[in-house]
């Protein structure tokens, strides 16, 4: 029984010492943020080269902008990252991710984005 809880505690301290030392930083972040960027850029100028390098420009010099319109709420194990894409910001304009294990995991999608809206 001992043993057991001892592996479990061990397991669970591992555990969390990884989370805590892949917690993406800003720099991580600023490079995805500019990625899903560029995507949702190609979805809206065309699959076509005239449309990436457009696209790809376009994430390239909004990269400035996206740092100083993101927020980072440090939590240790993982950081919660909040895009504002409008400045008279209401909730369905923010653009949410997590950050957790070296990688970001979409929390909100702003309503603008969305394919459904026109």
């Amino acid at each position: 029984m001992r043993t057991g809880f001892i592996t479990f505690l061990v397991v669970l301290l591992g555990t969390a010492l990884a989370l805590v030392l892949t917690n993406p930083g800003p720099n991580d972040f600023q490079r995805f943020a500019e990625e899903q960027l560029e995507e949702v850029l190609v979805e809206q100028l065309g699959d076509e080269p005239l449309g990436r390098a457009l696209a790809g420009a376009g994430s390239r010099f909004a990269g400035p902008l996206i740092r100083d319109a993101t927020t980072r709420e440090n939590r240790v194990l993982f950081s919660r990252y909040t895009l504002t894409l409008n400045t008279s910001a209401d909730d369905d304009q923010a653009w949410v991710f997590i950050g957790v294990g070296g990688r970001f995991v979409e929390w909100q999608r702003p309503a603008v984005l969305d394919d459904n809206v026109e």
